[in-house]
């Protein structure tokens, strides 16, 4: 649609009409997929599914290293983090929630950064870096990314001792706060058009029983936590 001179914002082959800026299996804002302008498909998406699994260690390893953890434990966190069930699970390899929780490590080390640099500077980071997050549509994921980045900053200003100012202990939540606002309104173009296909999903009829079924048994979540790539339902454990 774009090489052809048209927006990408509706299209008439799904169900009765769906807006695409709400797609998430097309990320249309996201970054990494503008690849499928000028590559060939089969390559565009292999650089989707594998970037989780050569940016993320890369960036914990930084955010490791920046708290002050040796090169030992930085390799270990950067190689848990991105191997384990989180990112390997069948619903992981398919590229979507692994690119919308990869960014967070990098999140954590622009708060550590605030705590030192220059605040203006850090919250531009912050904000296209959430801003990246929210733009590959995988709402758990960014969900999950903004509130990690919340609890994190609030122990930051819990945990501080010393004898700074007041506004100097709660730079990191006053930081993530505004990173989250401004990033939405980064992409609300994205978001607005998601929340209108939502108010038109069956989901929202769902009862508590529907939105359970097929849940883990104890053994079942065992097994799903021990192999996650080999047991799983809709999703695993992690």
């Amino acid at each position: 649609m774009i090489s052809s001179g048209e927006l990408p914002l509706w299209t008439p082959l799904v169900w009765s009409g769906y807006p695409l800026l709400a797609m998430a299996s097309l990320g249309i804002g996201y970054p990494l997929n503008w690849t499928h302008l000028f590559l060939p498909s089969h390559w565009a998406l292999q650089i989707y599914v594998l970037a989780p699994f050569l940016l993320a260690p890369v960036f914990t390893y930084a955010y490791v290293r920046t708290i002050g953890l040796t090169r030992t434990a930085a390799l270990l966190a950067a190689l848990s983090f991105t191997y384990g069930g989180l990112m390997t699970n069948t619903y992981g390899m398919n590229g979507v929630p692994g690119n919308a929780l990869m960014w967070l490590p990098l999140f954590l080390l622009v708060i550590e950064r605030s705590l030192s640099n220059s605040f203006i500077l850090c919250l531009i980071a912050a904000t296209l870096i959430y801003s990246l997050s929210i733009l590959t549509g995988h709402g758990q994921g960014f969900l999950q990314g903004g509130t990690l980045a919340l609890a994190y900053s609030l122990f930051l200003v819990i945990a501080n001792r010393s004898n700074a100012s007041r506004y100097q202990q709660w730079r990191p939540f006053f930081l993530v706060t505004f990173a989250i606002l401004l990033a939405c309104g980064v992409t609300a173009f994205q978001i607005l058009e998601t929340m209108r296909a939502a108010r038109r999903s069956v989901r929202a009829t769902l009862s508590a029983d529907d939105l359970g079924a097929a849940g883990f048994t104890f053994a079942g979540a065992l097994r799903s936590f021990v192999a996650p790539l080999f047991n799983y339902l809709e999703v695993t454990t992690y």
